[in-house]
C-alpha cells in the first residue's frame, strides 16, 4: 500500500483466510474494476461469484479490500455510523437495507466508479486476490502494529489525507 508521497507498507500474504462472522461486508474492488460493493457474501464467496463466467457480471480476477461497517455491519437502519468516514452514509444503508429486505440477493453495487484511493483507517482485515476458488489474502496490520513497526508508513498515511492506494 502507497501513501501519496511514496511511502510503502508491504503486506505478506497469509497462510489462512479470516473468519467474517458478520452479515454484510462492504468491499472496495481495486482490480480491474473498483466500484464499491455491499455483500452478504464472505471474501470467498464474493470472489467464486465475481469471477464466475456464469454471472451476466464478472470479471476473470479480482483485487478487493474489506472496508469496516462498524454498527452498520449487524444493524444497517440504526447502527451508529459516526466513526466511519463514508460519503453518502444514507445511501450506504439504504444499500444494506436492500440487501437485508431480498435475501437471496447476494450482493449491491453502492458506487460504480469509487477512486482506487481508499482511508486506510477503514480497512477492515486486509486485501484479497482472486479467481475461482483460489484466493490469495494479505492482512492488514493492527493500529497498534502500525503505529509502532510501520510508523514511518502510518504517519504518512495519516498526514497525507489519509489516503492509501493498493499496487
Amino acid at each position: 500500500m502507497v501513501t501519496p508521497d511514496g511511502r510503502v507498507l508491504e503486506l505478506q500474504p497469509s497462510a489462512g483466510q479470516p473468519q467474517h462472522f458478520q452479515p454484510y461486508n462492504l468491499y472496495q474492488e481495486i482490480c480491474p474494476v473498483h466500484p464499491r460493493i455491499v455483500s452478504t457474501l464472505d471474501p470467498q464467496r464474493f470472489t467464486r461469484y465475481i469471477t464466475d463466467p456464469g454471472n451476466p457480471i464478472h470479471v476473470p480476477k479480482i483485487c478487493f479490500v474489506d472496508l469496516r461497517l462498524g454498527e452498520l455491519a449487524s444493524d444497517p437502519e440504526n447502527g451508529s455510523a459516526n466513526d466511519l468516514p463514508y460519503r453518502a452514509i444514507n445511501h450506504l444503508r439504504d444499500c444494506l437495507v436492500e440487501l437485508r429486505d431480498n435475501p437471496g440477493k447476494g450482493t449491491k453495487t453502492v458506487d460504480r466508479i469509487h477512486p482506487q484511493t481508499f482511508p486506510f483507517q477503514t480497512v477492515a482485515s486486509g486485501v484479497y486476490l482472486g479467481s475461482g476458488k483460489n484466493l490469495l489474502f494479505y492482512p492488514f496490520p493492527s493500529v497498534e502494529k502500525l503505529q509502532s513497526t510501520y510508523y514511518e508508513w502510518w504517519r504518512s498515511a495519516s498526514i497525507m489525507s489519509d489516503l492509501a492506494t493498493v499496487i
